[in-house]
């Protein structure tokens, strides 16, 4: 990557923003900072400014960092994402959006320099360096943070703001949305069949209707997914070979 990195800071208190603005200038001299108050606001802002890279807080009100950073990601120059917060329990859910890093307030110059650069690296890096798409993801379990690797999904199912990953008699709940989880995993291993279901090829027993006649598709273990009515071609196609 050449050129001054352009970067936006988003934050709900100036103070915090003006404080990051002045370390960016310290970390990286020849650097572009802006900001923005709101998540709505530098969503509305991203083709004007074109960003490197985000700093996003991720308590603000409205859209939270993590929504934001979901949809500041989705187009062909998406920004690296760095998130700055005051919180640690966010972390896993902030590299589940592909965050770059995860800085804790107040932040430190010589980690906000080391971020500034991993995203330098990051973009100035060839496509085929990264992956094709997700194979494991790191979740919550009690205390601890448990590894759970994609081949071990059933099914995925929609829960509000967050997603709940299904495997042989356990479920872990992971932020993120279904779209999201949608792009990032094989899509030749991974088929969406509702709007609140993504379901593994390879778990799918039968295809057909349950006692009510609504079409689902049948599970190893016994379980059943229904299938949206906007799915149906897509699941007539995997049944066709």
């Amino acid at each position: 990557m050449t050129g001054a990195l352009r970067i936006l800071i988003v934050d709900d208190e100036p103070l915090a923003a003006s404080r990051l603005e002045r370390l960016c200038l310290r970390a990286m001299p020849d650097a572009r900072p802006t900001s923005e108050t709101s998540g709505r606001a530098a969503l509305a802002s991203l083709s004007r400014c074109a960003p490197d890279v985000m700093l996003l807080d991720i308590d603000m009100p409205g859209l939270n960092g993590l929504v934001t950073a979901e949809l500041a990601t989705r187009g062909p120059s998406a920004p690296g994402i760095v998130f700055t917060t005051a919180h640690d329990r966010f972390a896993v859910e902030a590299f589940a959006v592909g965050a770059v890093d995860y800085l804790l307030k107040p932040v430190a110059l010589d980690r906000l320099r080391q971020a500034l650069e991993r995203v330098q690296d990051r973009q100035g890096a060839p496509s085929s360096s990264k992956p094709r798409f997700r194979s494991e993801f790191w979740v919550r379990d009690g205390g601890d943070m448990v590894r759970i690797e994609a081949d071990r999904i059933d099914y995925i199912s929609a829960e509000g703001d967050y997603m709940r990953l299904h495997l042989a008699g356990r479920s872990y709940l992971l932020h993120s949305t279904l779209s999201q989880l949608e792009r990032d995993l094989d899509a030749a291993a991974f088929l969406r069949v509702h709007r609140s279901a993504l379901v593994a090829k390879r778990s799918i027993e039968a295809v057909g209707r349950d006692s009510s006649g609504k079409w689902i598709v049948r599970l190893r273990g016994g379980r059943q997914v229904g299938i949206g009515e906007s799915y149906m071609a897509s699941v007539r196609a995997l049944v066709a070979g």
